[in-house]
């Protein structure tokens, strides 16, 4: 019978470490980078240009990115779960060239009631560095509930939109 335990004990341990290897960070994970999804539909407007994929930044996965490439002004949004504030809410993105953040507007809302807002130096960026696809975190600390995020933005180009999320630790 001891044989058995000590059998038994040893396919646990094997299959842990097994599993374990297959995870991609998260929890308190100094290295990963983390969000979490607000999930739902997302919806996309523009003075002239095309949007595609756009789906993409609210499938829950930082590999895939909805585009919208644009003339003028645009905007990119994602209503889902509720959040409290307090957090870092913002987007995963890769912007044209060029593009900076005085051309960049971020709102949240709860239902049609406008939350919280940041615009060019107000806003919070940070280059994700080599943990993600996406270049770009462009945020804002919150400080009341909210269910949408709004991604306003101006000038020429395409961004590639990877995800939307209600609260995240976009670097280190």
């Amino acid at each position: 019978m001891t044989s058995d335990l000590v059998h038994f004990f040893r396919r646990a341990v094997a299959a842990t470490a097994i599993a374990l290897s297959g995870c991609g960070g998260g929890g308190d994970d100094n290295n990963s980078v983390q969000c979490a999804f607000i999930g739902g539909t997302a919806l996309t407007g523009m003075t002239s240009g095309s949007s595609a994929n756009v789906q993409a930044a609210v499938d829950k996965n930082l590999s895939t990115a909805g585009s919208l490439s644009t003339i003028g002004n645009a905007e990119y949004s994602a209503r889902g779960q509720q959040f409290q504030g307090g957090g870092l809410a913002g987007i995963f993105v890769t912007p044209p060239q060029g593009a900076s953040s005085a051309q960049w507007t971020l709102t949240t809302s709860l239902g049609a009631v406008p939350a919280d807002s940041a615009t060019g130096p107000t806003l919070i960026v940070s280059d994700t560095g080599p943990r993600t696809t996406a270049t770009t975190y462009i945020g804002l600390r919150t400080t009341q509930p909210f269910d949408r995020i709004e991604f306003q933005f101006n000038g020429t180009g395409e961004y590639l939109v990877f995800e939307f999320c209600g609260d995240a630790k976009p670097t280190n």
